[in-house]
């Protein structure tokens, strides 16, 4: 079965924020690592099609916060070496987001 995540933020508010869409780091982290062991990690539009091996997950980061950007990303990078999926699915705010 093929799965969508959908984060928000990737970050340790002294306040958690409404609705609980936080995650810390040192939480996100392992979950990317156990991803990586049972998923295949593709981009959104392969999850609508069926795999012949391992289950899909697309990994989504809603409402642009700076912390996608400055932890999720590096993270996962060094896990699913996920730069050139971020390029190619067109998600190009992170230069708008590196000058705000």
């Amino acid at each position: 079965m093929n799965s969508v995540l959908v984060y928000h933020s990737i970050s340790s508010p002294v306040e958690p924020l409404p609705g609980d869409i936080d995650i810390c780091p040192e939480n996100f982290a392992p979950q990317l690592a156990w991803l990586a062991r049972r998923r295949s990690v593709v981009p959104l539009i392969d999850t609508l099609s069926s795999s012949n091996g391992r289950s899909r997950v697309a990994l989504t980061f809603d409402d642009g916060f700076r912390d996608n950007l400055t932890v999720a990303a590096p993270h996962a990078r060094k896990v699913f070496d996920a730069g050139h999926r971020i390029r190619d699915a067109g998600l190009h705010w992170q230069r708008k987001l590196s000058f705000s």
